[in-house]
């Protein structure tokens, strides 16, 4: 009898413990099957994270690489552009139903075609617009909300749930998400409460703005990369002052002998641009009865390559050109009371010269004639030393170690025009 009870007891705790272990073994499942379940939904969102990362890594070997903007363009193109494409796609497609998502889509569409066009138009040190660090911070800074708030979309049920130090904790990282997720709610409310003709408005001012704080920099900057400033703000006409120091010092003005033997020669493909204005006076003051020097590049018993210079001759404002020590000067008449740009786009053996944005002269030297360089040469603005000088002044006079197209110099002159004084920047 006393065994058949130990056994009836040992049978109910076996039981019991069977029971357990089965339950155990029956949340163990559900919960594996939950995280799987979880684990398939989430598999994009694993791999748009793998994909930032790779991104910011690309963008920040890019930064450190000279020629990123050259020879390995199509590669960052391919590791840095193309992912950054697709991952919007991703959040459009997700985020949005199919009428938001064409026009989001159609936007993003029209503005990849709108910088390519400038990309293509404007090509060169675009790196420096694009691979600096301080909008690679903001682009870090960038992926890491957004992926926070597609995580907070995602686990959200889960997020509300939890309690204690982790809820908070969790609560403030998902904080900042969380806002650009209800603004966005909020923008796509607006835009279908909005009228079409105001978003057409808006979109265009975005347009106008985008042109004038980014696009109208770009191009200043393209014209002006590799440009030597000889002096930046207007100087008075009224004395003899020497703007070539710095480029002698660099040897701007040099480059190496073709021949091989490694010593320097004088550059004879360069362009200098400035901005004249000169007041008109009658002949009876000294500077204005005779040729009075404005600009000047050559030495001291030379005319010039070029020089330029201001007579009032009979009564007309005459401009005197010098392309080089020899040949007769060409005479031009500018607009008075007005900056006006000059441009001396200087080959090996011929000068063209722009006079406010249109080519004004054409001149190819005999070989008698061609500019002759040396190391008495000096760049100056104002008169002979000793002698009075204009009422009048330069400014904005730049040399480029290479010779101009008629659209950079056309594009050089539509951005400072309007400006008084054109000044460099």
């Amino acid at each position: 009898m006393y065994d058949y009870y130990v056994f009836i007891r040992y049978m109910e705790q076996e039981t019991s413990f069977l029971s357990t272990l089965t339950s155990y073994v029956n949340y163990l499942k559900l919960y594996i099957n939950e995280l799987i379940s979880i684990t398939k939904k989430n598999i994009p969102l694993l791999v748009v994270v793998l994909v930032s990362i790779f991104v910011v890594y690309q963008s920040h070997v890019a930064s450190n690489d000279e020629y990123a903007s050259t020879q390995n363009l199509l590669t960052y193109v391919f590791t840095i552009v193309v992912p950054i494409i697709a991952i919007f796609a991703y959040i459009v497609f997700v985020s949005f139903d199919r009428k938001v998502m064409s026009y989001i889509m159609g936007g993003a569409g029209i503005t990849l075609v709108v910088f390519g066009i400038i990309f293509w138009l404007f090509n060169s040190f675009l790196t420096k617009y694009i691979f600096n660090k301080y909008l690679l911070y903001t682009v870090y800074a960038l992926l890491a909300i957004v992926l926070l708030s597609i995580a907070y979309n995602v686990f959200k049920k889960y997020l509300i749930k939890m309690s204690g130090w982790i809820g908070l904790l969790a609560n403030l990282v998902f904080y900042i998400p969380c806002l650009l997720t209800d603004f966005m709610k909020y923008v796509m409310g607006d835009y279908y409460s909005t009228p079409r003709s105001t978003l057409i408005l808006v979109g265009v001012e975005l347009g106008l703005l985008a042109f004038y704080f980014y696009i109208l920099p770009f191009v200043r900057n393209t014209i002006n990369s590799g440009a030597y400033p000889l002096l930046k703000e207007p100087k008075f006409l009224d004395k003899y002052v020497e703007i070539d120091r710095e480029l002698k010092k660099e040897r701007i003005n040099q480059v190496k002998d073709p021949s091989g033997s490694g010593e320097m020669s004088y550059r004879t493909g360069y362009a200098l641009s400035m901005w004249v204005y000169v007041n008109p006076m009658p002949p009876n003051r000294d500077a204005y009865s005779k040729e009075t020097t404005i600009f000047s590049y050559s030495s001291n018993n030379r005319k010039g390559h070029p020089t330029l210079t201001y007579k009032n001759d009979e009564g007309e404002d005459m401009f005197f050109l010098y392309f080089s020590s020899d040949g007769e000067p060409y005479k031009i008449q500018l607009p008075k009371q007005k900056w006006n740009h000059i441009v001396f786009n200087y080959r090996s053996n011929s000068v063209d010269v722009f006079i406010n944005g249109k080519i004004e002269r054409s001149y190819t030297f005999s070989k008698n004639a061609l500019p002759q360089y040396s190391d008495t040469d000096v760049i100056s603005i104002g008169p002979k030393k000793g002698e009075d000088g204009l009422y009048g002044s330069i400014s904005n006079i730049l040399y480029y170690p290479f010779v101009l197209s008629k659209s950079q110099i056309t594009t050089h002159y539509n951005l400072n025009f309007t400006k008084n004084p054109p000044i460099y920047e």
